[in-house]
């Protein structure tokens, strides 16, 4: 059986300082990648030149696109979800790595439970990127329906890998949780996604609260109650759903805020009076 064609697609908006290792990441994969695909938005620093550089000493098929205006990571995912030729679509941040047998991992689950289009594992955020040891050989997976997400946004994006067969693209002028809606509207068009019990993908940064602001926090709430809102209007999702995804996402902001503002406020309070 011939191995299956795989393209990654890599946003990167001035990305310079980590490109080349998120790169490196992609290269050292044990299931080669047809094609790496790296979407520039727009970066006013020199991320291109670092993979134009890397890209002389690389054995991969390197293709970069250019993006006039700086359109937001979502838009940037698309354009190299369209112009790619592999079966199988991998996403890649240009600041996060990947476990060098996350795709031979991935696409081999993929493969043996046919019906999924959508898949995505489990992640660290560390910036050190130094993965816990597992047996490669022996993974577990299960099934994660609509209601998981509803709960819960189950797939960062640097996890996830979809079948280049599905119609359903990123809302191009959707900024925050523009991926937390995408992958509601693929499940809920194609059945569950299939979730890999094995951490592949080092993040930098966490979901939310990475850049210890209030605004992040704020924003993707609104994102999310915009992503279940578009759902609904889709006739995706009922209204009792509907009704408890806003209130489950409106009392988990509660508790961020709270864990943010107070609690952590609280604990260092505990801590420098020791």
């Amino acid at each position: 059986m011939s191995e299956p064609s795989i393209s990654v697609v890599i946003p990167a908006y001035n990305a310079r300082s980590t490109i080349e290792r998120s790169l490196q990441s992609v290269a050292n994969q044990s299931l080669k990648a047809t094609e790496v695909i790296v979407v520039d938005d727009a970066s006013t620093d020199d991320t291109i030149a670092k993979v134009r550089e890397f890209s002389t000493t690389s054995e991969m098929i390197i293709r970069i696109l250019h993006s006039e205006q700086n359109a937001g990571p979502g838009s940037a995912r698309n354009r190299g979800w369209d112009s790619s030729t592999g079966e199988f679509i991998a996403f890649l941040d240009a600041d996060d790595v990947w476990h060098p047998q996350k795709l031979e991992i991935q696409v081999r689950e993929m493969q043996k439970n046919g019906s999924f289009v959508v898949s995505c594992h489990e992640r660290i955020v560390s910036t050190s990127h130094i993965f816990p040891s597992f047996d490669e050989t022996k993974v577990s997976t299960r099934e994660l329906s609509l209601n998981d997400f509803i709960i819960k946004n189950r797939c960062s994006t640097p996890t996830v890998m979809v079948r280049k067969s599905i119609n359903e693209r990123y809302q191009n002028d959707k900024r925050h949780a523009e991926d937390y809606l995408l992958w509601m509207e693929i499940i809920a068009n194609h059945g569950n996604a299939l979730f890999i019990h094995s951490p592949l993908t080092s993040c930098t940064n966490p979901i939310y609260g990475g850049s210890g602001l209030s605004g992040s926090f704020t924003a993707m709430q609104l994102g999310e109650l915009d992503a279940f809102r578009t759902l609904r209007q889709r006739g995706q999702l009922s209204l009792g759903k509907f009704l408890m995804a806003t209130m489950w996402s409106s009392s988990k902001f509660v508790i961020r805020i709270a864990d943010h503002y107070i609690f952590r406020g609280l604990r260092q309070t505990v801590s420098e009076s020791k």
